[in-house]
C-alpha cells in the first residue's frame, strides 16, 4: 500500500508509528534485574527495571507492546548509581498520544506513572 498500512485480502489494518521515550534510570537494589529474567519458563526475579519503567508508560499511552533498549547490560546484583544508565522505550501502536496534551496535564501523567 502507498499509505504504509498493512493490507490483507481487502482489509486495511492501520498502525501508528512507534513512540520513543528516552531517559536514565538508577538502580539501588541488588535483587532487581535489568530486563525480565526467565529461565526454563520460570521468572527468576519478582520484577525488573524494564517492567517498572515500561509498564506504566504502556498504560498511559495505551500501547500494544514495548521494547526496552538500554546502553549496556548489568548483572542482577549490580547497582546503577551516579548519573544513571541511558535507556529508551519503543512503544508500538499507541492508542493515545499524550505529547499533544498541554504541558501541565502531560507532566502530571508522566510524573504519576
Amino acid at each position: 500500500c502507498v499509505c504504509g498500512c498493512v493490507c490483507e485480502a481487502g482489509q486495511v489494518i492501520m498502525e501508528r508509528d512507534p513512540i520513543f521515550v528516552k531517559g536514565r534510570y538508577l538502580k539501588w537494589s541488588r535483587e532487581l534485574s535489568q530486563t525480565m529474567w526467565i529461565i526454563g519458563g520460570q521468572k527468576k526475579t519478582e520484577t525488573s527495571v524494564e517492567e517498572i519503567i515500561a509498564g506504566p508508560m504502556c498504560a498511559v499511552w495505551g500501547c500494544e507492546s514495548t521494547k526496552f533498549i538500554s546502553a549496556g547490560r548489568e548483572d542482577v546484583d549490580v547497582r546503577m548509581m551516579g548519573e544513571g544508565r541511558p535507556f529508551a522505550i519503543e512503544m508500538a501502536n499507541c492508542k493515545r498520544d499524550i505529547s499533544k496534551r498541554g504541558g501541565e496535564e502531560r507532566d502530571d501523567l508522566l510524573i504519576n506513572m
